[in-house]
C-alpha cells in the first residue's frame, strides 16, 4: 500500500511539474512573441528630404528648415527612448531632393551621407553612445549643408526635381524601411520646378513640373476652387509600393506670387496629389513663426 501510494505520489508530482513546465514555456513563448510584436509596432523610420532650390536664398527659410529637421529628429528620439535604446529598431535620415545641376554637388552628397542613423545596424552595447554622438552633431551638419548649398549666386540655383525624388528615390527608402512605419517630411515651398527640360514630361494632361505657365493657367481659372486641380502626375514607381504605413508631411509651403489665393491654390494642388497617392498627409506653411512651424510639425509627427 505504501509502495502504491509512493508511486502514485511520484506520478502526480511529475504530472504537475510537466503541466507547470508547459505553461512556463507557453508563457515564455507568448511573452517573446508579444515583445517581438510590440517591437515591430514601435519601429519607425523618419526621412527628411531637403529642397535646396532658390527657396533657401531666404535666411528665414533656412532657419525654419533646420528647426524642422531637428523636430523630426525629436520624434525619432522619442521612439528610441521608448525602446530604451537597446531595443530600438528605429531609423532616421536626411536626404537631398535631386537637382539637374548644382555646384558642390559631390560635396553636398558626401555631407548628406553623414545625416542618417539606423539603430538596427548598431551593436546593442554601442547604441547609446552612437545615438548621443549623432545627436550632438546633427544640427551643425545640417547647417553645413545649407551653408554650402547657398554659396552659388541666386541665378546659379537649380530647381529641385521633387517629382523625381518621389518616383526614383523614395521607393528605395521605403524598401530599406520595410515593415516599419515611415514618416516622410518633405521641406519644399511646393513649387515643383525642373530646370532641365529633358526631365519634364506630360501624360494624360498631367505633368511632373509646375512651371510658370501651369500655375498661370490655374490662376486664370475662376473655378479652380471647385475643380480637383489634379495637374501633378502620380509617381508611377511609388504607386506600386505598399503605402499603408506611410505618412507625408509637406513643410515649407510659401507663396511666391502676389496672387491673393496663391497659398490656397498650392494647398489644393498638393492635397489633390497626395490624396490620389492614398497616403496620410499634413501640410505646413512657412508663413508662421518658427515656433509655430515646430509645434505644427511636432503635432503632425505624433
Amino acid at each position: 500500500m505504501n509502495t502504491i501510494s509512493y508511486s502514485l505520489r511520484n506520478i502526480i508530482m511529475v504530472s504537475v511539474a510537466a503541466v507547470i513546465n508547459f505553461f512556463a514555456v507557453s508563457c515564455t513563448s507568448s511573452d517573446r512573441a508579444g515583445e517581438e510584436n510590440m517591437q515591430a509596432q514601435l519601429s519607425n523610420s523618419y526621412c527628411v528630404a531637403l529642397d535646396l532650390s532658390d527657396r533657401i536664398d531666404d535666411p528665414a527659410t533656412v532657419e525654419k528648415d533646420i528647426a524642422s529637421v531637428m523636430q523630426a529628429f525629436a520624434a525619432f528620439e522619442s521612439q528610441v527612448r521608448k525602446a530604451r535604446f537597446m531595443k530600438s529598431r528605429d531609423r532616421f535620415c536626411v536626404v537631398l531632393v535631386p537637382q539637374s545641376f548644382q555646384r558642390n554637388a559631390s560635396e553636398l552628397e558626401r555631407l548628406s551621407g553623414e545625416l542618417s542613423i539606423d539603430m538596427r545596424l548598431i551593436n546593442v552595447r554601442e547604441r547609446y553612445k552612437a545615438f548621443q554622438d549623432f545627436s550632438g552633431q546633427l544640427r551643425q551638419r545640417v547647417r553645413n549643408i545649407y551653408q554650402l548649398a547657398r554659396q552659388p549666386r541666386l541665378q546659379d540655383y537649380a530647381g529641385c526635381n521633387v517629382w523625381g525624388f518621389l518616383n526614383n528615390q523614395l521607393p528605395g527608402l521605403l524598401e530599406a524601411s520595410s515593415g516599419m512605419r515611415f514618416s516622410l517630411v518633405l521641406l519644399t515651398d511646393c513649387y515643383v520646378e525642373i530646370d532641365n527640360r529633358s526631365e519634364v514630361f506630360e501624360r494624360s494632361g498631367k505633368t511632373n513640373h509646375m512651371n510658370g505657365s501651369v500655375m498661370a493657367r490655374l490662376r486664370k481659372d475662376d473655378n479652380w476652387q471647385k475643380s480637383p486641380c489634379d495637374v501633378l502626375l502620380l509617381p508611377e514607381r511609388l504607386t506600386r509600393c505598399d503605402l499603408s504605413k506611410v505618412s507625408v508631411v509637406v513643410a515649407g509651403l510659401a507663396a511666391r506670387n502676389p496672387y491673393p489665393f496663391e497659398t490656397q491654390l498650392l494647398e489644393k494642388v498638393w492635397s489633390s496629389f497626395l490624396s490620389r497617392m492614398a497616403v496620410d498627409y499634413r501640410m505646413i506653411g512657412y508663413s508662421n513663426s518658427q515656433a509655430v512651424v515646430e509645434k505644427n510639425l511636432a503635432d503632425a509627427l505624433q
